[in-house]
């Protein structure tokens, strides 16, 4: 089958001179889902999957700039240097994991979709979710409980498991971009588990505890975040559980680009997000293209680094001009 294209909205506050910010970004292909099976094979804790004859499942490898898919060296050398364990339990196993999964994002933006599509497939009581010894959070047990995969067993990093019955969903997208239906559909499943008793409309997310990415001036900006009825918002100090019924009756999102903005996967469609973001930064979209494919309205605000000699994005925190947030933010909610 071939792949589909995926348009991406454009924000809608761009200005004319940002263009080339989101340029790349406006489309993108996908391909089809996959379900690959096996009557036995080799568990990686990186995710990666062998069959007997010591290759490497499609399904399983995260392909990404820079890294090659896994050869029959690699599971040889792994095999002779990991302890090896035996499962033939009856239970099929499922392996929808990569080694970038333990992070927020991408074990709700990766891995989440994969395992909400293979639900009509197998019968969940008798399956195992396979997930390394290292993914012991919360938001991981408990999105697993939430969509019914009840067994879990945990891979250690220095082992290879030997099991029969393996799945092994493919992604749903590049790690990245989203498969919009099957995004909406994870979102509206996760809606349903939760606990309605929060009506929280307007959120800032703060990242005043986090050791990267901060708003270094955010303080400037709280008289104007109360003012028009925004919710100041540590997602540390909640639970999982608790970030989602938070996130519930959510309609306005602000944030600097950070795990905090993930939960507008649990805002129903229609929402608005509004993303702090490093001026001339043209590769970290993910919440824009997110936004889209969750039928989200998307603005952005570039922002100063507080440090000129750190102006990489992953790291760098950002200085807010506060007028100039408060004219976007106004635009954003009217």
């Amino acid at each position: 089958m071939s792949k589909s294209e995926i348009k991406v909205n454009i924000p809608l506050n761009l200005k004319a001179d940002d263009s080339y910010l989101f340029k790349q970004y406006l489309n993108y292909k996908i391909s089809p889902f996959k379900i690959s099976k096996l009557i036995a094979g080799f568990i990686h804790p990186n995710g990666n999957v062998f069959n007997l004859g010591l290759r490497s499942i499609d399904e399983s490898v995260l392909l990404i700039e820079g890294r090659q898919k896994p050869n029959t060296n690699f599971i040889l050398k792994e095999l002779l240097n990991k302890k090896f364990k035996i499962d033939l339990g009856s239970n099929t196993k499922i392996v929808a994991f990569n080694d970038w999964s333990e992070n927020y994002f991408h074990w709700c933006c990766d891995s989440l979709p994969r395992l909400i599509k293979i639900l009509d497939t197998l019968d969940v009581k008798s399956s195992t979710v396979i997930i390394p010894e290292s993914f012991r959070h919360l938001y991981i047990s408990d999105t697993l409980a939430l969509l019914g995969f009840e067994d879990i067993r945990y891979i250690k990093l220095n082992e290879i498991i030997f099991s029969g019955k393996i799945v092994i969903p493919s992604y749903t997208a590049p790690t990245g971009y989203f498969n919009p239906e099957i995004i909406r559909s994870l979102s509206k499943k996760l809606r349903e588990k939760i606990k309605d008793s929060l009506h929280y409309q307007k959120i800032y997310v703060s990242r005043e505890k986090a050791n990267k990415r901060k708003v270094q001036n955010e303080n400037e900006l709280f008289t104007c975040l109360e003012a028009n009825g925004f919710k100041i918002i540590c997602f540390e100090d909640h639970s999982f559980l608790e970030q989602l019924e938070i996130m519930y009756h959510c309609k306005y999102l602000i944030g600097i680009h950070g795990a905090g903005l993930t939960n507008m996967l649990f805002m129903h469609e229609k929402g608005k997000v509004l993303e702090l973001r490093i001026e001339k930064e043209t590769d970290l979209n993910c919440y824009f293209i997110m936004a889209s494919a969750l039928n989200h309205s998307y603005y952005y605000l570039s922002c100063k680094p507080a440090d000129d000699n750190m102006t990489y994005a992953h790291y760098a925190d950002v200085k807010v001009d506060p007028a100039l947030f408060e004219d976007t933010l106004l635009n954003f909610i009217s």
